[in-house]
């Protein structure tokens, strides 16, 4: 019983650590083209 709710934990960290990648990603992505997207509007 026991060594199956590790399981699910570990499971479950698993997902928020892909979750937490993904978003960090994102912002990354946010971060790297916004200042592109604001020299492409004053141009």
């Amino acid at each position: 019983m026991l060594a199956n709710g590790e399981m699910i934990c570990s499971e479950v960290n698993r997902l928020e650590v892909r979750f937490l990648m993904a978003a960090v990603s994102a912002i990354r992505l946010v971060v790297e083209t916004r200042p592109a997207l604001i020299l492409a509007a004053a141009i």
